[in-house]
């Protein structure tokens, strides 16, 4: 097990302090933080890459943000000690989920707003950084995947690795105090997992949010099922489960 100060970039998030005083870490250091940190599985992909989240109401109030963390007129990216931040906006500058973020270059944020209000705070000496819930971090990253999958097989790679934290760790030890989910999945916890993180986004995000996410489970799972087992080696046949009982758990009434 590797602590949070081994695993997410401390120094890099702690440059960010002087703009956002609590960062707020998505993609996949967010990913290692369950990883790694919580759930002991070491199947992880290297990155340089940070991803950050922050609440704005314009487009204008968004570069005022990038400018101040050192962006050029037209990134959204800034480099900080050698690794490349990406600045995710999400609040009142959406449309219908859409933000986008330079001329042309577009991202669906749908559940951001749940994802950050449910945030773990993790402290890391004096500095504090927030990590979405490991539910969350699922539901985003399968919005993510529907909405760039011609574009990239990553989000499909890291739902296979928080598919696999769903029931490790101490989620897996919390796995059989709940007879619901024993009773839905046949009490296969390599089902339970994945329909608990789903029962819990149902729970938590809003309406439109929720409709979003179970339409893009409904939609080609066979085809991400294919793409998680390419990186991981594992049957898609199971990894299509996973997906049918995290759709599941959202529509849990």
């Amino acid at each position: 097990m590797r602590t949070a100060a081994e695993v997410l970039p401390v120094e890099v998030l702690r440059a960010l302090t002087t703009v956002l005083p609590v960062p707020t870490v998505i993609g996949s250091f967010a990913r290692d933080y369950w990883a790694l940190c919580v759930a002991d599985v070491n199947r992880v992909a290297v990155t340089l890459d940070v991803d950050v989240t922050i609440l704005v109401d314009t487009l204008q109030e968004y570069r005022r943000v990038l400018t101040a963390l050192g962006a050029g007129p037209r990134d959204s990216v800034v480099k900080v000690l050698g690794f490349e931040v990406d600045v995710i906006p999400y609040g009142g500058l959406e449309t219908d989920g859409i933000v986008e973020t330079t001329p042309g270059v577009t991202l669906d944020v749908t559940g951001m707003r749940e994802a950050v209000a449910g945030a773990e705070r993790v402290v890391v000496d004096d500095l504090v950084v927030c990590v979405p819930q490991l539910a969350d971090m699922i539901g985003l990253k399968v919005i993510a995947w529907g909405y760039r999958q011609e574009l990239t097989d990553k989000d499909a790679r890291d739902i296979g690795v928080l598919f696999d934290v769903t029931h490790r760790g101490p989620f897996g030890d919390e796995l059989w105090q709940d007879e619901a989910a024993g009773v839905r999945c046949d009490y296969d916890p390599v089902l339970m997992g994945p329909f608990r993180a789903g029962r819990s986004l149902g729970r938590s995000w809003d309406p439109t949010s929720r409709l979003r996410l179970t339409e893009t489970l409904s939609r080609n799972a066979a085809d991400l099922a294919a793409r998680i087992s390419r990186f991981d080696g594992s049957v898609a046949g199971l990894r299509m489960e996973q997906i049918d009982a995290l759709r599941s758990g959202v529509q849990v009434p």
